[in-house]
């Protein structure tokens, strides 16, 4: 948490009363004074970064742990940020588990923002990064995206939407990034649109056309090229016993040796029906022939699920090659339901 004498090293925190100042769960700066500092900063045209940072399913560990934990937590993320970043910007708590950094540097460029923010992830500083509270140990990813005053904008409100733009941009990628704002990639970008993903309209999207007369390989194509769109993976397949269908956008590659249900049911106990990771190195240790299709297509992060009622007759996996991405709550339900519904088709469909 921050002192009176860290903060007061700012012209703008000088005489203010920290009580009102600071966060009171977490010790950073609170949201009226971090915004204040943002439009006091501009006023005086003073050169800085302003980056909107969301913890990547941050509920998950209130709901699973408890929300003492879960302050816990978030008050290391807190400090790991107050850290790291220094004499060089200030950390402020917007609201639940969103804050800001504003980087205050001379020269906010692209290159120099990006260098700053990819040494908090990669080397993993305060994110990609795990926490031990206790007994508890918890990975910790996050969502981030950065405008730059004057370089973006030069008003607070063109300067905030801008780094929400390229929040948003983060999130659609799969989360678990940092998007720094490029005016001609994302000045199109309407975080305000309507949410398309709407999931009962997912799934009357999903069984459109599928047809039970019609073949097994068919009907799965038409579901895994609907599948992928949606949720913007880079790589879908379906194997079954004596068949590989790939979506039609996938990424591997016909040269690349698919995986077999053999290598699938290694990753599978008896009582479980789907994983999903991006921690690779469990696929690694236990299926070599996972390991190899997910080193050949670069894969990243994975979701797996069974097919079958009864018995297990393959699986639905689900890849992405960009980035370690974190998968969303809707998106597991969405192809959970998909792969319940090559269940019914595999099974009771024909299988010519």
């Amino acid at each position: 948490m921050y002192t009176k004498e860290q903060l007061e090293q700012y012209e703008y925190f000088k005489g203010l009363d920290m009580e009102y100042v600071l966060d009171a769960l977490t010790g950073c700066v609170s949201r009226g004074y971090i915004l204040g500092l943002t439009k006091y900063l501009i006023e005086k045209k003073e050169p800085f970064a302003f980056a909107i940072i969301d913890l990547d399913n941050f509920k998950l560990i209130n709901d699973n742990y408890g929300h003492k934990v879960g302050d816990e937590c978030l008050n290391k993320i807190i400090d790991s940020f107050i850290n790291y970043i220094g004499n060089n910007g200030i950390v402020g708590r917007y609201g639940g588990d969103e804050f800001i950094v504003i980087y205050l540097n001379n020269n906010p460029t692209y290159d120099n923002v990006h260098a700053f923010f990819t040494d908090i992830y990669h080397a993993k500083q305060c994110v990609r990064k795990s926490y031990d509270l206790g007994d508890i140990r918890l990975f910790v990813t996050a969502t981030t995206g950065v405008a730059s005053y004057p370089y973006d904008a030069t008003t607070f409100d063109d300067l905030f939407q801008k780094a929400d733009k390229a929040l948003y941009r983060g999130k659609s990628k799969g989360r678990n990034c940092y998007i720094v704002y490029v005016d001609e990639k994302h000045r199109d970008i309407d975080v305000h649109r309507k949410d398309t993903s709407y999931l009962p309209d997912m799934f009357i999207a999903l069984t459109k056309d599928i047809d039970l007369r019609d073949s097994l390989e068919g009907n799965t194509r038409i579901i895994l090229d609907r599948l992928a769109k949606v949720v913007s993976a880079t790589d879908c397949i379906v194997v079954y016993n004596d068949l590989c269908v790939e979506s039609i956008i996938s990424h591997c590659g016909r040269s690349v040796k698919k995986p077999t249900t053999d290598d699938f049911s290694i990753l599978f106990d008896n009582d479980v029906d789907y994983i999903v990771s991006n921690q690779l190195k469990d696929y690694k240790m236990k299926s070599p022939g996972i390991n190899r299709y997910m080193t050949a297509t670069n894969t990243q992060s994975i979701m797996a699920f069974k097919i079958g009622f009864t018995k297990t007759i393959g699986y639905l996996a689900i890849m992405e090659n960009r980035l370690l991405r974190v998968w969303q709550e809707r998106e597991v339900a969405l192809a959970l339901y998909v792969a319940k519904l090559l269940s019914v088709i595999s099974e009771f469909g024909n299988k010519k």
